[in-house]
């Protein structure tokens, strides 16, 4: 009798620090190559081997360099692919989705928010994961890896919930009222020398509360928006 040779791969790769690739699971379909070399336009993924040793590979370095990979996850038939942010981390029972919009950039991809509560946070509810919310007009059904996975900061112990205002050289807890008094209260010395300066990645509620500080103190903002190809505006 003759003995083949069984094929056996890596059962779980790493890819970068993201994304987890279980080949078990596996079934060739193609859809994470085409989404990166198609959309993206990044074609970081590919076949190698035929045969019964057929795989998905990375072909940059470092390994799945691109920014939108996390929405390789998403499309993936049979969870083959899985980010390391969120990788079994729990039933999808046990989740509510919260809609709302990223707040990274102006964009404004639309996002639903995963919670739960959960018991390394003593009951508290986290985030647990950030998942694109279809709008064709903005961000289609895709979003960022940042907009996906910059979310941790909610969950910190040190995290600023309330203004802070610098009283006899220390910083205390105030109220908003308070906060924009002070602001107003410092603007208003000198007030012809001061301004306030809004970058083009800032978001339309951001610049919203840059405002109302500037009408307190008798100036009226002046907006001037930034294209990407000439940031300096038409005069220079």
């Amino acid at each position: 009798m003759s003995s083949k040779k069984r094929c056996t791969l890596p059962s779980t790769s790493h890819w970068a620090t993201l994304i987890f690739l279980d080949r078990e699971r596996c079934i060739q379909c193609a859809r994470c190559t085409r989404f990166q070399d198609e959309l993206v336009g990044d074609p970081v993924l590919a076949f190698h081997e035929r045969g019964r040793s057929l795989q998905i590979v990375t072909t940059s370095n470092p390994p799945f360099d691109t920014y939108f990979s996390g929405n390789t996850t998403d499309i993936c038939p049979v969870g083959a692919l899985t980010t390391s942010d969120f990788r079994f981390g729990a039933r999808p029972w046990e989740l509510t989705e919260v809609p709302s919009v990223c707040p990274h950039c102006p964009v404004g991809c639309n996002i639903s928010l995963t919670t739960r509560p959960d018991r390394d946070h003593n009951g508290m509810t986290i985030v647990k994961r950030v998942m694109p919310r279809q709008n064709e007009s903005v961000n289609e059904i895709w979003i960022c890896d940042k907009g996906r996975l910059d979310n941790h900061f909610s969950r910190s112990a040190d995290r600023i919930l309330r203004p802070l205002v610098r009283v006899n050289g220390s910083l205390v807890e105030s109220t908003w009222e308070e906060a924009f008094g002070a602001i107003v209260g410092a603007a208003s010395q000198g007030r012809e020398q001061r301004r306030a300066i809004a970058g083009p990645m800032m978001s339309n509620e951001d610049l919203w509360e840059l405002a109302p500080p500037g009408r307190r103190i008798g100036q009226q903002p002046a907006w001037r928006v930034a294209l990407s190809h000439d940031w300096r505006g038409s005069d220079g």
